[in-house]
């Protein structure tokens, strides 16, 4: 079977030093290979908070190539450490509850970035068209079959159609996929209204029930000696020193991911002493809303220089949304996270995106529920299925990257499995 990706970004991000080198990981914020989204963190009557750029790589291997390279994936012993703390925490955050403090696992092997571009290496039925954008997917009105793709070469100012003989599946990310849907004719008929787009299939929660952990980060005073910043910030000595290890043999401090350790707690009995949590844990059957299968409420990163962040781990009660800002596709969407939509809760001015947005082509049973079904086809439309976080109904405890490879994972036996007798002739030929 022979595969086209259809890649907006660059084709070799393993090639390009900013992104393997990771104590660079910070510049890439903001650079060329950031989307950089305009998003709305909070939109209230009484409050409204825009942030720019909200991170996502503009490379083939996407947010993997520019993301903070952790997964919490390995506990650690690090008992005495909560013991110091004052509070007893489970070593092994992974035994029912994860509550517990734990060393991350991070994407960096030998020194370097390992993006999920690498999937791609030495595929010799895989081509990468790179540096071109999605226009619209060419869905058959009558049929309701996608069979190819409308996309624009920015380089050569021209537009082609590419053609699949088998089906389009479409990997754009949270904010992407929602949006190409529309462009072509796919989602809410309010939306498709207002930029004149005529339907092909009503889907109404196409961009709907977008979530993301909310992320305060605080600045600390820390003694010298104690901390990164003059081996990594500083042009100094021990800066030198550091990047000429780095240059040598890939080892040392330069190849740190920076976030090394996490903590997750819970705070049932803080939470117990305000009327309002258990009036509405009462309601909500006894259970806690923000953690009710014994989930952390929220996640503690400690990063080894001079600050650190406080993440929610539990969802906003209101969604956000991805809604169209033109027709055009190379405009971006229009985004909005929606924190603190509930009038219950008290905006922070500090919050900023927790980088791990997932829901709005979310899993479900039919088109009324959600918009694809557990094959990760969309419902409306033949020949279409999407494989990315846009999918996810529930948004993971800390990171999202580990969930997204899994669901690539999961997503090619499926089609493997749709697909049998395809793949049984290509053994027997390889036989």
């Amino acid at each position: 079977m022979c595969i086209l990706v259809v890649e907006a970004g660059i084709s070799n991000p393993g090639q390009i030093e900013e992104i393997t080198t990771p104590f660079k990981t910070f510049n890439l914020r903001g650079s060329k290979y950031d989307w950089a989204y305009k998003t709305t963190m909070i939109k209230r009557d009484d409050y409204e908070h825009i942030e720019k750029p909200n991170t996502r790589g503009t490379t083939i291997g996407g947010s993997s190539c520019v993301n903070y390279f952790t997964w919490i994936l390995d506990p650690s012993r690090l008992s005495m450490i909560g013991r110091l703390l004052g509070h007893p925490l489970t070593e092994e955050i992974f035994s029912g509850e994860m509550e517990g403090l734990t060393h991350c696992v991070d994407t960096i092997y030998q020194g370097e970035r390992q993006g999920s571009s690498l999937y791609l290496k030495n595929k010799p039925n895989v081509t990468i068209l790179y540096g071109i954008q999605s226009k619209r997917l060419i869905i058959d009105p009558v049929t309701s079959v996608c069979s190819d793709v409308t996309v624009i070469s920015n380089a050569y100012n021209t537009e082609i159609n590419v053609y699949t003989s088998r089906e389009v599946i479409l990997s754009q990310g949270v904010f992407d996929a929602p949006k190409l849907l529309m462009l072509s004719g796919v989602g809410p008929a309010t939306e498709l209204a207002k930029d004149g787009i005529k339907p092909i299939a009503e889907s109404p929660h196409v961009g709907q029930h977008l979530l993301d952990h909310p992320i305060v980060p605080f600045v600390l005073q820390i003694k010298d000696g104690f901390c990164l910043d003059d081996h990594i910030l500083c042009p100094d000595t021990l800066n030198n020193s550091a990047i000429a290890t780095y240059k040598r043999s890939k080892t040392g401090l330069i190849r740190s991911s920076l976030l090394e350790l996490v903590g997750l707690p819970r705070i049932d009995e803080r939470l117990e002493k305000y009327p309002v949590y258990r009036e509405s844990k009462a309601a909500n059957g006894r259970l806690d809303l923000f953690g009710p299968a014994g989930q952390p409420h929220f996640e503690l990163d400690f990063v080894g220089m001079f600050s650190t962040a406080f993440q929610w781990h539990y969802p906003s009660p209101r969604r956000g949304t991805v809604t169209l800002n033109s027709a055009n596709a190379q405009v971006l969407p229009n985004i909005n996270l929606n924190f603190f939509g509930n009038e219950r809760s008290q905006p922070c001015a500090r919050v900023q995106t927790g980088f791990h947005p997932c829901g709005t082509a979310r899993l479900s049973k039919n088109i009324h529920q959600c918009v694809v079904d557990p094959k990760l086809r969309v419902h409306g439309v033949r020949n279409l299925r999407i494989a990315d976080a846009s999918i996810i109904p529930v948004i993971p405890d800390c990171r999202i990257q580990n969930s997204m490879y899994m669901i690539g994972e999961k997503g090619a036996d499926i089609i493997k499995s749709d697909n049998k007798y395809l793949y049984d002739a290509q053994s027997l030929v390889s036989s």
